[in-house]
């Protein structure tokens, strides 16, 4: 995962409402690579809260910033 896009990715999810369109914002500061797992790690830690009310993620799914929280990791 590319650190250096994590505070630019809670930056952008201020101001656009769906994960196509913060993805489509990032990738003006990397490559499309990078970005999905950015988002995921920003949603699986509570940084960002993704409505899963609509149906499973997708580029119309809304964004808004969280509460991040700590997370436990297993390393197996």
């Amino acid at each position: 995962m590319c650190e250096r896009l994590l505070p630019v990715a809670l930056d952008e999810a201020a101001s656009y409402g769906t994960l196509g369109e913060l993805e489509h914002r990032l990738r003006r500061h990397a490559e499309p690579e990078p970005v999905c797992p950015v988002v995921l790690h920003l949603i699986w830690t509570g940084a960002l809260t993704a409505d899963l009310h609509r149906g499973p993620l997708s580029v119309s799914t809304p964004l808004a910033v969280g509460t991040p929280r700590s997370v436990w990791c297993w390393s197996g």
